[in-house]
């Protein structure tokens, strides 16, 4: 599973939402890593659910850190900030969400492979 988040804040909520799960989840955002460590983390362990920003995200794919090889879900997460904005208005993120999704994610919807959430 596969979180896409428009902030890092809002990452920061989803985890401790998803702290219950009772599973490893991937941190991929830059609030305190660095990029070189979270592709050392990606590559030594495997992780059931990650959360990102899409700028972040984008990065570990282009890297190869990730792998959506066997991505099941992807969750959208729309919810809007305090000024009603969400993931796919604002500047900052929308270029890189679609950029990411046509790059990594198009051809694996499309197959039936990974399903796409909205929440």
């Amino acid at each position: 599973v596969l979180i896409v988040c428009s902030s890092a804040l809002r990452c920061v909520a989803l985890l401790k939402t998803l702290s219950s799960l009772k599973c490893r989840i991937a941190k991929c955002f830059s609030r305190h890593m660095k990029v070189a460590e979270q592709v050392t983390a990606l590559r030594q362990t495997q992780f059931p659910v990650a959360v990102g920003t899409p700028n972040r995200l984008l990065k570990l794919l282009d890297l190869g850190a990730m792998s959506v090889s066997r991505l099941r879900f992807v969750m959208f997460d729309l919810e809007p900030s305090a000024k009603r904005i969400h993931l796919l208005d604002l500047h900052d993120t929308a270029p890189d969400t679609l950029r990411m999704f046509r790059l990594h994610l198009l051809r694996r919807v499309r197959d039936g492979n990974t399903r796409i959430v909205l929440g």
